[in-house]
């Protein structure tokens, strides 16, 4: 060993010498760095991802269960090219979207989302390529592909907008248009899109035709079921009319039939073609209004559900004694996804499982039709049988007592658990079709629209798009008082530039110091 007098007598390193183990260990310390992150990253990339919502709504851009679990049961890739100029007031809320859809896909075991973003204004021969591919005639538009199967989605398709007038403006001689977005969506266009171009042919759903009924081609303010039609093309089916007569009964690509309101009896050979097309796996959604029949009364008793003569009465589930308000049902694929909603019927019929139905209540037999109530009153209301009784009062030797139930849903046959290979007979039956009307619709009454749509999407087995809810665009507000505007002004003005200034002014005297 080194005694301490011989390592003071040792002399010191060289400047080179200093210099080269500097350098040695700067590039050991690189080495190890780029290690180290080489490292991290493939342990990144072998974990699942990790996101964190951080805008300021938590929910705007977070996909539904129903959305996310149609992402993740993809079996084929779906080329997705959004073609959308930056500078749209939409823009990010579309790049944003398709991106919480791409991040989703990828967690599934199957095809996955493959998004493409396009500025058709600086690339343009991109863009030309494309839009020659797709047949585009105009730009902002998201383009869905899959199996040789294309779906487009427009700016106009994501959002709702409402139009008011600025009278202010308008006197002043300018266009006092101001357009409002009131719901995005987004997730619904796009979940119908992509459900659009995987599935091999969209289901075609008739509505019934020469009785009275809501018409799916009129959107009129007073009537008409045009706006609910547009929704449900919008989630992939085909709407057509049907006047059996001319057709010569139910056309073979029927996926389902919708009898909207029918204010005249069917005739009885029109009755019996239904009763016939059920038992071949049909589905039928009927909508009848209080003291109407529609000639399907002795069809719906053989399926288990009885529409009686009468007009529901709920005085603690109505505002105004005109509507009547309810709750889903949380025991059915129909209603279960709406428990945070409520419906608005505006005059409606009770709508009763017989004895021996009740999929609830009752062990029902294998060969009977089991029924599900979707949705009834509270225990104050009751079925009022007397038309003429004005305001009507419960009679207890006539009316029957609450709660009543309001729809039902019918079904009967093999069910999916058990692997049969004939489809089950469904049905649905409400007992008021005002509500999902154009003018029901317009005045954004609770979640009507969502239960039709939910509705129909059973009956034609496209659970996928149940209840999709569109979002409602935050607003954030900023309200001042005359003083605080003035505080503000002083702060921002004044204040930061004084702040700023003496700071340089001390740097400048302690250096000159």
């Amino acid at each position: 060993m080194e005694s301490e007098d011989s390592r003071k007598d040792k002399p010191a390193p060289s400047g080179r010498g200093w210099r080269l183990a500097f350098r040695a260990n700067v590039l050991i310390s690189m080495a190890l760095a780029v290690a180290l992150a080489v490292l991290a990253n493939v342990l990144l990339d072998m974990l699942p991802p990790v996101r964190w919502n951080v805008s300021s709504g938590l929910s705007y851009f977070r996909l539904s269960d129903k959305t996310v679990g149609l992402l993740r049961s993809l079996d084929q890739d779906v080329e997705v090219v959004s073609f959308f100029n930056p500078r749209h007031e939409f823009h990010m809320d579309v790049r944003t979207l398709l991106r919480e859809y791409e991040a989703e896909s990828a967690l599934g075991g199957g095809g996955r989302l493959k998004v493409r973003f396009v500025d058709p204004h600086r690339d343009v021969a991109r863009t030309r390529e494309l839009k020659q591919r797709y047949s585009l005639a105009a730009a902002d538009m998201v383009v869905f592909e899959a199996g040789g199967r294309t779906k487009y989605v427009s700016a106009r398709d994501i959002v709702e907008q409402k139009k008011t007038v600025d009278l202010a403006r308008h006197m002043a001689g300018e266009s006092g248009a101001v357009r409002t977005v009131t719901l995005f969506l987004g997730e619904q266009a796009f979940s119908s899109a992509i459900q659009n171009v995987i599935q091999q042919e969209p289901p075609v759903v008739y509505f019934l035709t020469g009785h009275g009924e809501g018409d799916s081609a009129d959107f009129s303010e007073q009537a008409g079921y045009g706006n609910i039609a547009r929704t449900m093309r919008r989630d992939n089916m085909e709407v057509k009319p049907l006047d059996m007569g001319r057709h010569g009964g139910i056309p073979e690509d029927a996926s389902a039939l919708i009898v909207a309101g029918p204010t005249r009896r069917l005739a009885r050979a029109e009755a019996d073609v239904i009763a016939d097309w059920l038992q071949k796996s049909g589905r039928l959604f009927l909508l009848q209004d209080p003291w109407t029949r529609s000639g399907l009364e002795e069809l719906l008793s053989v399926w288990g559900v009885r529409l009686d003569a009468d007009e529901v009465v709920d005085p603690g589930g109505t505002i105004t004694g005109r509507e009547l308000i309810f709750q889903f049902a949380p025991t059915h694929e129909i209603t279960r996804p709406l428990q945070n909603m409520v419906g608005v019927f505006y005059g409606a019929r009770s709508v009763e499982p017989l004895p021996g139905h009740d999929a609830v209540r009752e062990d029902v037999q294998a060969d009977k039709a089991r029924v599900t109530i979707l949705a009834r009153t509270t225990e104050k209301a009751w079925a009022e049988r007397d038309p003429k009784q004005t305001p009507p009062r419960y009679d207890a030797d006539i009316d029957r007592p609450g709660p009543v139930s309001l729809a039902v849903a019918v079904e009967k046959g093999p069910v999916k658990d058990m692997g049969g290979a004939i489809d089950p007979t469904r049905i649905v039956v409400f007992g008021d079709s005002f509500f999902a009307s154009n003018p029901a619709l317009a005045a954004g009454a609770g979640g009507n629209e969502d239960l039709f749509m939910s509705a129909v999407n059973w009956l034609v087995d496209q659970e996928a798009l149940m209840a999709v809810a569109p979002k409602i665009p935050g607003r954030i507000e900023l309200g001042m008082t005359r003083r605080r505007m003035r505080t503000a002004f002083f702060v921002t003005v004044f204040a930061g530039p004084a702040v700023a200034a003496m700071i340089g002014l001390t740097v400048w005297w302690r250096r000159r110091r």
